[in-house]
């Protein structure tokens, strides 16, 4: 529910790692909060600025990073980065039965609706929809 997951605090697997690499997207951090039930939040340019090398805790910097993805009239990057937060499903009675019952089914169509919903026009300049592995490793999904 906490947008760049824990990039201030030390974390360095996928959310994080985009984060670093697109540090403007730090900001973020600061604006949203938390994410309430049928929120997502939506990042517009993020422009990358640093390469990376390693995964985990054998991550580093591997130096510059001249970002070539398409550009908007103002010059702003076209990537949006669209944040829907996974249910944290570490504790003990959480169990495929859980997470398909049909309240849970249905915070999931809604973050994905919220997330996914085309803000204006403009989004038609996006040619490419990636999704990150969304609620899998950490939080048992």
């Amino acid at each position: 529910m906490y947008i760049g997951g824990g990039v201030l605090t030390g974390g360095c697997v996928q959310e994080e790692i985009r984060f670093s690499i697109c540090p403007e997207l730090i900001i973020s951090c600061l604006m949203c909060t938390v994410m309430n039930l049928g929120e997502a939040v939506q990042i517009l340019g993020a422009e990358q600025f640093s390469s990376y090398a390693g995964y985990g805790f054998s991550l580093r910097f591997a130096g510059p990073c001249i970002d070539k993805q398409k550009r908007a009239e103002d010059g702003s990057v076209l990537r949006g980065i669209f944040a829907i937060d996974a249910y944290d499903g570490r504790r003990r009675d959480f169990n495929i039965r859980v997470q398909m019952q049909d309240v849970m089914m249905l915070r999931e169509i809604t973050k994905a609706a919220a997330g996914f919903s085309l803000m204006d026009d403009s989004m038609k300049l996006y040619s490419v929809l990636a999704t990150g592995n969304w609620g899998c490793g950490v939080f048992g999904g």
